[in-house]
């Protein structure tokens, strides 16, 4: 392969160089894109159904109709709930909730632990 002539080497540091910016060029095109953003805005605007010129939010009312939906316990799915877990706040059924032996408060199986070295089981929180 043979060296690259003298004449293509001022070629490739034209090529590395970075261009400067015209600052009157870029203002130019900063308030064109404001001046089309801003007529946009105007021309989507319907004054008849905003007379206030208030903001719309309409994208932000997902009322679809849809019934509301019982809540249910978290771990089994069941509907007829017992209370909340104190520390994750998790909906719970009778079934899986469980209170402290030591203050008393209903927490769920992931928030508390079960000593088994007694002969009764007793439930601790994890505070």
């Amino acid at each position: 392969m043979s060296k690259r002539r003298l004449e293509d080497s001022g070629f490739a540091n034209v090529l590395r160089q970075k261009q400067k910016e015209d600052p009157s060029s870029k203002q130019k095109a900063a308030q064109h894109t404001l001046a089309l953003l801003m007529n946009a805005q105007r021309h989507g605007r319907d004054p008849n159904n905003n007379p206030m010129n208030e903001p719309s939010y309409s994208y932000f009312n997902n009322n679809n109709n849809q019934p509301e939906q019982v809540p249910t316990c978290y771990k089994c799915s069941r509907s007829p709930l017992h209370g909340r877990c104190t520390f994750c706040e998790h909906t719970l059924c009778q079934d899986c909730i469980q209170q402290c032996s030591s203050c008393q408060q209903n927490y769920c199986t992931t928030c508390s632990v079960i000593d088994y070295s007694l002969s009764l089981d007793q439930v601790f929180c994890l505070s």
